[in-house]
């Protein structure tokens, strides 16, 4: 499970005036992910990496949601732990 795939992530340095510089990572649906300080704070590269961070974290939320909502049901229906 991933946040955003790398290969459907794209980044744009913003033009517009009072952003001037700073870095949008988009998902695949043109949302905007996070917009990273700029300008030259924060290369491609290790904004991916802060993306592949954000997946791992993403599906360590998703396992963890998984194992509780496995523990409540099995609560609910007396079936002990």
């Amino acid at each position: 499970m991933k946040y955003c795939h790398p290969t459907d992530a794209k980044i744009i340095e913003d033009e517009r005036e009072f952003t001037k510089g700073e870095k949008l990572l988009y998902n695949c649906d043109g949302d905007i992910l996070f917009a990273f300080p700029g300008p030259g704070e924060w290369a491609d590269e290790q904004i991916m990496m802060a993306l592949d961070f954000a997946n791992e974290a993403f599906a360590a939320g998703v396992r963890y949601g998984r194992t509780e909502k496995a523990y409540e049901v099995r609560k609910a229906l007396g079936m002990g732990q």
